[in-house]
């Protein structure tokens, strides 16, 4: 889209982003504190949650052990596959983990599972481990892999050394991962290198929508602020209690609906959006219930 923007600026009208990665932000430098700031958050709030703080008073330390299991190749499975039922045994690698867990922060509803699926998996019950890794599994099989592949190999794998990637994954839960992960498919996919300018910061008068989800573990509001200061004609809409892709939630349609129509940023009402939230964490396998 900025690229576009920026070729071809007498074809733009207006434009909607929603999870905003700007062309000077790279991807996977930041992942990882995308990552570790939604995690936090899940922990933030179950703290202030009676019943969450009681059962899982330990979460993010939790999460540190779960991870050191993984490197440890301590994580062994024996049971069904989720999806097929078929028995299965698989080692739950450190990236497999990590990305069962980052899989279930895109969506602000699967989040409320993830400290109890933590809890079982450091107490010898892997299944929900399984199953949040094997639901992000199904979910990327309907992305367009081949254009995956062509955008990362091309624009965001080349930003970075892997002594960089491990550098800026300090602190984070995720480590490198998600690099290592797009970087080792990246050796067998041909890609085109990004052109000179497709990096760097965009600016433009055209009347922009920026939205972000506040819970969005990979492109955070900050990344809609940073992209938005470009636009003296845009505006930026964080939605609460909501994870990455705003545009089907809550009056959001609508929103965007009178934005298209009018291109007035500043007559958007946010109001309707000031009720959401994370929805409470479950504390037992129906959910509030020990």
């Amino acid at each position: 889209m900025a690229l576009y923007l920026r070729r071809y600026p007498e074809r733009v009208r207006s434009i909607i982003v929603d999870g905003v990665l700007p062309p000077d932000v790279s991807l996977f430098e930041t992942a990882p504190a995308s990552a570790e700031r939604a995690k936090h958050m899940i922990a933030e709030d179950c703290a202030q949650s009676p019943a969450c703080a009681e059962r899982f008073p330990n979460f993010e330390a939790d999460v540190d052990a779960l991870m050191a299991k993984a490197k440890e190749g301590g994580l062994k499975f024996e049971g069904h596959d989720p999806l097929s039922g078929e028995p299965l045994e698989m080692t739950m690698m450190f990236g497999f983990v990590v990305e069962a867990l980052r899989g279930s922060f895109y969506t602000a509803d699967n989040t409320t599972y993830v400290p109890l699926v933590v809890d079982k998996a450091m107490n010898g019950d892997l299944a929900p481990l399984v199953a949040s890794l094997f639901s992000g599994t199904a979910v990327s099989d309907t992305m367009y892999l081949g254009a995956t592949y062509s955008l990362l190999c091309g624009d965001e794998v080349p930003r970075l050394s892997d002594e960089q990637a491990l550098k800026a994954a300090e602190g984070s839960f995720a480590g490198d991962s998600y690099y290592q992960y797009w970087s080792a498919g990246c050796k067998g996919w041909t890609s085109e290198p990004a052109m000179a300018d497709a990096l760097t910061p965009i600016s433009s008068d055209v009347p922009a929508l920026v939205l972000s989800g506040n819970l969005d573990p990979v492109t955070p509001p900050s990344m809609g602020e940073h992209f938005v200061q470009g636009f003296p004609n845009g505006r930026h809409i964080i939605v609460p209690g909501t994870g990455h892709n705003t545009g089907h939630i809550a009056c959001m349609p609508e929103v965007m609906k009178q934005f298209v129509e009018t291109l007035d940023v500043n007559a958007l009402d946010e109001s309707c959006f000031t009720h959401l939230k994370r929805l409470p964490l479950a504390v037992g396998i129906n959910g509030n219930v020990k």
